[in-house]
C-alpha cells in the first residue's frame, strides 16, 4: 500500500514538474515520510522515477481493456481510447517528454509503450477494415500522421475557440470519417450523438 502512494505521488510531481526536477525531499515531505523509506523501497531515484511511469502507464492500459471491452464496435473503441490517451499525455508538463532522453531506462521504456500503443492502433485499423467500417487502402501510418497534422492546424486556428480535448475529437472524426466505408460513416451517425460527446468531452 505504502509503495502505490509513493508512486502515485512520485508521478504527479513528475507530471507537474518533470523528471529532472521531481525531488525525493519533496515527494517525502508531501507524504509525510522519510527519504530513507523511499530509498528503502526504491534503490535510486531513476528506479523510483521509472517505477512510478509504469504505474501509472499500467493503470492507463488497463483503463483502456476495460473501455475495448465495454465498446459494441471498434469504431468508439479507437475514439474513446485515442482521447484518453491525449487526456492523459496533454495532462503533464511537455518537460516530461523533453526530459525522457537523460533517463536511459525511462526512454527505453517510454518506446516500448510508445510502440505497444502504435501496435494497438494498427490492430484497431485493421480490425475496423475486416468489420467493413474502414476502406481497405486506409493505412494506419498515414492516418496517423494525418492526425497529428490535423490537430496542429486545427490548435493554430481555432486555440481560442475549442479546448484541447475538443480539438482532438473533432480532428479524429475528420480523419475517421475519411477513411470510413458507407457502413463506417452509418455506424458514426447512429453512434455519436450529442450524449456521446458530452460524456467522451468531459
Amino acid at each position: 500500500m505504502k509503495s502505490r502512494h509513493i508512486l502515485e505521488c512520485t508521478f504527479n510531481e513528475i507530471a507537474v514538474r518533470g523528471i529532472r526536477h521531481a525531488s525525493v525531499d519533496s515527494i517525502a515531505a508531501r507524504m509525510h515520510i522519510s527519504k530513507k523509506t523511499i530509498y528503502d523501497l526504491f534503490e535510486n531515484k531513476e528506479k523510483l522515477l521509472l517505477s512510478s511511469l509504469k504505474y501509472k502507464i499500467g493503470k492507463i492500459i488497463e483503463d483502456i481493456s476495460v473501455f475495448s471491452q465495454k465498446n459494441d464496435n471498434v469504431l468508439c473503441s479507437i475514439i474513446d481510447n485515442t482521447v484518453y490517451l491525449f487526456k492523459f499525455f496533454n495532462s503533464v508538463t511537455p518537460l516530461l517528454y523533453e526530459e525522457i532522453a537523460l533517463f536511459p531506462s525511462i526512454e527505453r521504456y517510454c518506446e516500448s509503450v510508445k510502440s505497444m500503443l502504435l501496435d494497438a492502433g494498427r490492430k484497431r485499423i485493421e480490425e475496423g477494415k475486416i468489420d467493413g467500417y474502414f476502406r481497405k487502402d486506409a493505412d494506419f501510418s498515414i492516418v496517423g500522421r494525418l492526425f497529428e497534422s490535423q490537430v496542429l492546424a486545427m490548435s493554430k486556428d481555432n486555440g481560442e475557440k475549442y479546448t484541447s480535448v475538443q480539438i482532438c475529437f473533432y480532428s479524429l472524426m475528420i480523419i475517421l470519417r475519411g477513411i470510413c466505408t458507407d457502413k463506417g460513416l452509418k455506424m458514426i451517425e447512429e453512434t455519436v450523438n450529442e450524449e456521446y460527446i458530452e460524456r467522451i468531452l468531459r
